[in-house]
């Protein structure tokens, strides 16, 4: 039972360490580090788009109100004749 347990945390490390290599491999031209380059842009594109979709809405949101707020101090001093 404990050799079982020992040979199973060698293949543990030995994975983990593969696994550690590919990600942190120094050759610049390494697939991994191109694949993990990319996949961070595609993220950066992802979350700049949703951020500028959500900014807009809010701006909308926000010129809408504005408008409504005009528009009843438009109404408001039209209907007590001081325009």
């Amino acid at each position: 039972m404990k050799k079982g347990k020992a040979v199973l945390g060698v293949l543990a490390a030995l994975a983990a360490g593969a696994i550690l290599g590919v990600i942190f491999a120094p050759d610049k031209d390494s697939e991994a580090g191109r694949n993990i380059t990319k996949l961070g842009e595609n993220l950066s594109d992802s979350l700049n788009k949703s951020i500028d979709k959500k900014f807009e809405e809010l701006a909308g949101a926000i010129a809408e109100r504005i408008g409504s707020i005009t528009e009843q101090e438009f109404v408001s001093t039209k209907q007590n004749g001081t325009r």
